[in-house]
């Protein structure tokens, strides 16, 4: 069922990726194809018995559709708060659904550490290093 959902999410990427500039689309797209290429590559190893939870395992399904959820925000709030306030918003709220046990509050500043540095490095790498208007 997230299988689908990235799937559908992966191609309403690549129909909006048509209106960017030719350089400005090459990584939502990429992204997109690798994001629908392991989607399809999941629902044929569930179809074949690989990759099914085991039983009795419970909450396997909260965390891909919370996940869907997440990147589907974040590029809803680019728009509004702009590259930078947008993905820290969406990298934290991807790093809370990942997060397996409770953090220290020293781990909660290392982790937003990360995120800002992540996200602005990114943010130089597309803004000045490969022209992309963000």
């Amino acid at each position: 069922m997230a299988a689908l959902g990235f799937i559908a999410l992966g191609a309403w990427v690549l129909y909006e990726s048509r209106t960017y500039t030719e350089f400005g689309a090459v990584f939502p797209r990429a992204v997109s194809m690798v994001m629908i290429l392991a989607a399809v590559v999941w629902i044929l190893l569930v179809m074949v018995g690989v990759g099914r939870s085991a039983p009795g395992e419970r909450g396997v399904l909260w965390r891909p559709l919370t996940l869907m959820v997440v990147g589907a925000a974040w590029a809803l709030l680019i728009p509004e708060l702009g590259f930078v306030g947008g993905s820290l918003i969406g990298f934290l709220g991807a790093m809370v659904v990942a997060k397996f046990h409770s953090w220290s509050w020293l781990s909660w500043l290392g982790h937003m550490a990360v995120a800002v540095i992540v996200t602005v490095a990114a943010y130089a790498l597309f803004a000045w290093g490969l022209n992309v208007p963000l």
